[in-house]
């Protein structure tokens, strides 16, 4: 779906009125698309508006906050190297969310996309997390703010990622000792709490089972996601969480 047929369309009935966002005039919305502002009521707008006008047959998206989910979720599927669909897709990119790029690669944020998953995350960190969510946020933070993306994860290897993935998961604390087995220089050991450490180790086995499902190791990604669980079940019970 091209750009001209995201901002011209008509809005989808029955979506929920959120006062102050909506606007009327396709020029306008295409000219916030793509300014350089990223601010909240500038990206607020932006999605309201594009998803109002294209995003039809989901009766859980009448809402900023459910449309706001479902960026997340197709941003995430998008810097892992997933399809989304065209009208996701075409959502991201011209919202000014998403670097465009071939089919089926990692794709980049941009500044606003980078903005929109932080704000995204600093609002998850608020309210009352498990060990997944907890190892999900570890592993996007990977992906935004360190820059990660899954060809580089996929020339460390999987062998090599599991195993960082293993060092992190036997260390109780910050004084943890560096195992023999570590696979990196000395200096990119980093232990800290017990609750880090898991967060780490299973956002390792997350990258880990990426390139073992972009490499077609069905039992790799099998084993590593049993791994991924066993960091988030030890996290639940390091919280207190039945």
């Amino acid at each position: 779906m091209h750009k001209e047929s995201l901002v011209e369309t008509t809005g989808v009935s029955g979506r929920q009125y959120e006062p102050g966002l909506k606007i009327e005039s396709s020029q306008v919305l295409a000219e916030l698309c793509e300014s350089n502002l990223s601010d909240q009521e500038t990206i607020d707008k932006i999605i309201y508006n594009l998803f109002d006008r294209s995003w039809s047959g989901e009766s859980t998206l009448k809402s900023l906050d459910a449309m706001k989910k479902q960026l997340w979720k197709n941003l995430t599927d998008q810097m892992h190297g997933y399809w989304s669909g065209s009208t996701a897709y075409s959502i991201m990119v011209t919202g000014g969310f998403l670097v465009d790029g071939k089919k089926g690669t990692n794709k980049q944020l941009t500044v606003r996309g980078m903005v929109f998953v932080n704000q995204h995350l600093s609002n998850q960190e608020n309210q009352r997390l498990n060990g997944n969510k907890l190892i999900f946020i570890e592993r996007n933070r990977q992906l935004v703010n360190e820059g990660r993306t899954l060809a580089q994860d996929i020339e460390q290897g999987v062998a090599v990622l599991e195993a960082a993935g293993d060092c992190y998961l036997g260390a109780m604390d910050a004084n943890a000792e560096q195992p023999v087995v570590w696979p990196w220089d000395h200096s990119w050991w980093k232990p800290k709490t017990r609750q880090r450490n898991l967060e780490r180790a299973g956002a390792l086995y997350l990258a880990a089972a990426d390139v073992a499902g972009a490499t077609k190791c069905l039992d790799g990604e099998k084993r590593l996601q049993a791994k991924f669980e066993q960091c988030a079940t030890a996290l639940d019970e390091l919280l207190g969480i039945a």
